[in-house]
Parts: structure tokens; sequence; C-alpha cells
């Protein structure tokens, strides 16, 4: 029977990274995958997702060019090469995973993982031993059982393999990404419609920011339809029929459907029943160490009730590794992960909302800076958008929320803001090189200081 410090189970993002992690702290690390090392945001989620997006930002940006004196005939999507591009992205990163597991020794094990004691796994009907565990397995698509098994009804990993653009699609479910693939099929051409029950898309997002989203959204000609609940769903030959009810009763007919409505944790099959470790809604209990109620498993991920953000597991997976290894570990401030939506524009947000703030019974400060006033959205025709801060009534800024350009890589500076609880003078005392998009945070905190410099 082989032995190991530790054994993890799944090889997703928070997989691999503890995995990487625990072999740099120096123990003998097993990693167990049923299926391809870099989970679902590798090969199904974050990855072939953000490469499709890319394309579909691409295209629409293409049809600005005659602005800049670029002129083009016969515009057009050959959406096969568009799928090889992001399986050549998936590829290519995933051979560039898979040279690092090999160069820090680390055993990967192909095959199902499941608990025999908290002491001992089986794995094709082979026994390991691990001093600490590591469960990683990740979440799956909901689905809803009322709806018809067809084809033409769709997750969010079935419709990464379109081989055709759709010339219509229903998207159920108005969150992250649901919204994602609304602008990203939106953006080449699909009628896109999106059906949310809640009384607002992207409803954990600061809401002047989402209701911004929703009016570009609508504008580019997706249709949102909010506080509605669906009726019926009948595939009928070659279409899909989706029947909703909000305000009145609304039919609509469409090529594809997309079911976004959310994820699962992977918990069923690893034999938990045979340990002490606890489920709670859905995702295993852990403590302030990820500690599961087995003191020797640790679980990470979005099999558990934290953000189900790659980044997220990342962090949770170094965090682990190093407190297995040293009784000791940095492990993520949960106040501060940034999120993004990558639509088009972006969206991105860290910290507390407007209406978090004033939930709690304070009076926030706000300020927004509008991305027309910034040169570089200017000189590159993004002008769409604004940076919104909300700190407390001592100045510690609380919140930071971005849509426009680039939010995705703007938010990171946010994030050092929030974390660090920094004050509004000293956010706008920083120095932003110009002309970029980044002098958005320090013109709202100029502007959040009673003393603005590009705007009123």
């Amino acid at each position: 029977m082989a032995h190991f410090d530790v054994a993890i189970i799944g090889g997703g993002t928070g997989g691999y990274s503890a995995a990487l992690r625990a072999a740099e702290n120096g123990l003998k690390v097993a990693l167990i995958e049923k299926e391809k090392i870099g989970g679902t945001c590798l090969h199904k989620g974050c990855i072939p997702t953000k490469a499709l997006i890319e394309a579909s930002s691409l295209y629409s940006r293409a049809k600005e060019s005659p602005l800049f004196g670029i002129n083009h005939k016969d515009l057009s999507i050959d959406w096969a090469r568009t799928q090889k591009y992001k399986t050549d992205v998936v590829n290519e990163l995933y051979n560039g995973l898979l040279s690092l597991i090999k160069a820090r020794a680390i055993d990967v094990i192909k095959g199902e993982a499941k608990f025999i004691s908290s002491k001992k796994v089986a794995v094709n009907g082979s026994e390991i031993d691990a001093s600490s565990y590591v469960i990683a397995t990740g979440s799956s698509p909901k689905s809803i059982d009322a709806f018809p098994n067809s084809e033409l009804i769709l997750d969010s990993d079935g419709i990464l393999q379109l081989e055709n653009i759709p010339q219509s699609l229903v998207i159920i479910g108005g969150g992250y990404i649901g919204i994602e693939f609304a602008s990203l099929f939106n953006g080449i051409g699909c009628q896109v419609s999106v059906i949310e029950a809640a009384p607002d898309i992207l409803m954990h997002n600061d809401e002047q920011i989402r209701q911004m989203l929703a009016h570009t959204l609508i504008k580019n000609g997706v249709n949102i339809e909010t506080a509605a609940q669906i009726e019926s769903v009948e595939e009928d030959g070659n279409k899909v029929t989706v029947i909703a009810k909000n305000s009145s009763v609304q039919e609509f007919v469409a090529d594809k459907v997309l079911v976004a409505v959310g994820r699962n944790a992977n918990t069923g099959s690893l034999g938990l029943e045979n340990t002490s470790i606890e489920i709670e809604k859905g995702f295993i209990r852990v403590d302030e160490n990820l500690m599961s109620a087995e003191e020797n498993v640790y679980a990470i991920g979005d099999c558990i009730n934290t953000p189900q953000l790659a980044h997220v597991s990342f962090a949770e997976g170094i965090a682990v590794a190093d407190y297995i290894a040293n009784n000791e570990a940095v492990f993520p401030h949960y106040n501060a992960i940034p999120a993004v939506v990558y639509s088009n524009p972006q969206l991105a947000s860290v910290g507390m909302t407007q209406e978090e703030v004033e939930i709690t019974g304070q009076t926030p400060k706000t300020a927004i800076f509008n991305f027309a006033a910034n040169a570089k959205a200017v000189i590159s025709n993004e002008k769409e958008g604004i940076a919104k801060i909300v700190a407390d009534e001592n100045d510690t800024i609380l919140g930071i929320h971005i849509f426009g350009p680039d939010a995705s890589n703007l938010i990171s500076e946010a994030m050092l803001a929030v974390g660090w609880e920094a004050k509004i003078d000293e956010l706008a005392s920083l120095i932003h090189p110009h002309p970029t998009f980044s002098e958005v945070i320090g013109e709202a905190a100029l502007k959040l200081t009673g003393k603005p410099l590009h705007s009123l």
C-alpha cells in the first residue's frame, strides 16, 4: 500500500495548487484525478469560456475599426477556427501545467477516490494511505429535473462544444455565468434572451453597476426578463419553446437553451459516510483552517461554502498545503476577494456594495468617475462605464466596483485598497500612469476627498 504525506482528491485549480505548494514544502504528494489535471476551470470553465469571449470581443471591436481609419471588407467569424483557437489555448496551458506537476515529482493517480476511513482511500481497487488528505472535488452545473432531456438544452459545459453559432439562445439564469454567455453570443450576432427569477441580474453586485451593465446589454439587443418564473420548456423539432411569467406570460422560441442556475458541490461519491466529515447546505463543513470534522482531512474550493471562484481555490490550496507542512498559513481574506463578470464591457467588484453598507445602518460615502472623462478611454473609444468607491464614515475604503474596459485588471489595485483597509486620501495620493484606464480609480478617490481633478 502506497503511503504519502498528503493525498489530494481532485486535480482542479484548488487541488493542483495544493499539490504544487505541498511539493515545494518537501512533502510526498499524491494527486488523484478521474479526468484531466486542471479540472473545470482549465477544461470546461474559466479558460475556454474566456477564450471564446476574447474572440467575441475582438469581433465587436473590429467593427469599430473604420473610426480609426482602418477599413475592412466582409468581416465574419469562422466558428470552427474560433473553437480551434479555444482548444489550442487550453492545450497550451494544460501542457504547461503537466510539466510543473512532473518537475515537482508529484504522483498523479488517475481514478476516482473513495474514503474507506479517514486514514485510507481506495482508487481503482488499490488502497492509498496518507497522513493528510485534501478534498478538492469541485462542482458541477446544476440541472433542472423538470426540463426535457434534449441536445438543444445545454449546461455551461455543453455550450462550449457547439459546432455552430445558434441564431437564437435563451439563457435561464442571470448570474455571472449566464451574463457572460449572453454577452459572448450577443457579440457574435446571436439573438439572446436572459430569464432570471430574481428582481435583477447579478444580484450580488452593486445595484448601480449591475443596472448599467443590464442597460448596455439591452441596448445591444439582449432581451432581459427579471422576476420571471419558468412555466414550461418543450422541445419542438429543432427548436425549444420556453414559457416564462413575470408581469405577463411570454413565449421564447430558440435554437438552444442554456441552463445557468448555479453549481452543486461534488461530494456524493467520496464515501464520506465512512468518516465523520459533515455536509452542511450541500457543502463540506470546515473550520477557519479549512479542516473538516476529521482533523487530518481538509477541503477547499467549490466543495466548501466559500466563493466559487478559481482564484479563491488557488489561495485555499496554497494555504492548506502550508498549514499541513508548517501548522501555520495565511488563509484567504474573504471580505477582499475580487470577482469579475467577463461581459463587454467588463464588471469587477471587491468588498462591500453601497447597499450592503446601508444595511448595517451606516451612511456610506460614495463617489463615481466616468470612463468618458478618462483620456485612455477616449483614445480607445471605450468610454462606457464608471469606477465607484464606497467608504465608511471614517474614510476607510470598504468596496470598489468597476464597470468598464479592462475592469478585470483594474480590480487588483482595488483589492489592495480594500484588503489593507486603505483610507480615501491614501488611495487618492497614489500616482497612476497617464494615459491609462487605471486613472479612473485615482480620480474617483480624488472626487471622494472633495477635490476632483478631471471631474466636477
